[in-house]
């Protein structure tokens, strides 16, 4: 792989899915070995690495200086996705805008912007087999030739989103296979979801709802659902803070399962988590 960064900026606007507030990112050309770094509004940084994450539950977010980028996954997975290893990006709001639920707007926003390339990146190359379990799922990484990735999504409810979907990472179509999956949720998450004060900005134009006998409206293809949770993965693995040569394969995942690996993948390489 080469270093990637944009040639020009772009910007995109939205709500945010959890907090339903307006927000901007703009997205920029950065150094060839900056990395991705998202700017809050003061200019304050917040680095894209594991050492940034904190918990919440359905998102990734990122804190740094008790400053917070709310659900950036999406954004994440486009950039990962379209080879891009160096942006600056510049959040104005509380959290990234959901904008339709997929990261095919953040990919055609990198398109717009142009894409340069750089010098050689050196991957991240596992030597042993890494393996967690948290939240009811368990996800393993292994020393593979290829940047490979494998989710199997198995829920309880024989109505609800089961398959298994692969992607590799060298030589797949991230636009194609996947940009296009929207983030999804489950109506009997609902109502706990909103009392915890997530799903403002969540409506039937940028989230699947899952019902006990299929998705109440049209999917854009039938494994919709399997492929956002593979897209997700993607985003989450941008944390590693360089590319992964690994099959990673991940069963009932979420993101604090994805975290889980991430810290594990780190510890295991014996090199600084948020590098």
């Amino acid at each position: 792989m080469r270093r990637q960064t944009l040639k020009s900026s772009a910007t995109r606007s939205g709500v945010g899915v959890h907090t339903g507030a307006p927000a901007e990112v703009v997205l920029e050309p950065s150094l060839f070995g900056s990395g991705i770094q998202f700017f809050l509004d003061d200019g304050v940084s917040v680095p894209v690495g594991i050492d940034a994450v904190s918990s919440l539950p359905g998102a990734t977010v990122l804190v740094s200086n008790g400053r917070k980028v709310h659900t950036p996954e999406h954004l994440l997975a486009a950039l990962v996705g379209l080879g891009i290893t160096d942006a600056r990006l510049t959040l104005l709001g509380p959290e990234v805008p959901i904008l339709d639920g997929s990261a095919l707007p953040w990919c055609e926003a990198i398109q717009a912007a142009g894409v340069l390339r750089g010098p050689e990146v050196p991957a991240v190359v596992l030597d042993q087999v890494v393996r967690v379990e948290a939240a009811g799922g368990w996800a393993e990484a292994r020393p593979s030739a290829r940047r490979a990735v494998t989710v199997t999504v198995d829920f309880d409810d024989p109505g609800l989103p089961r398959g298994e979907v692969h992607y590799d990472l060298d030589e797949g179509d991230f636009m194609k296979d996947l940009a296009l999956a929207r983030t999804f949720v489950l109506e009997r998450d609902v109502a706990r979801a909103l009392a915890a004060g997530l799903g403002k900005g969540a409506n039937d134009e940028n989230t699947v709802l899952w019902t006990a006998t299929g998705a109440r409206g049209p999917l854009r293809c039938p494994d919709e659902a399997v492929r956002h949770k593979l897209l997700d993965l993607i985003g989450d693995l941008a944390l590693v803070g360089a590319p992964l040569q690994a099959e990673v394969h991940v069963v009932r995942g979420s993101h604090r399962l994805h975290h889980a690996l991430i810290r594990a993948v780190c510890q295991a390489m014996k090199r600084p988590a948020s590098q």
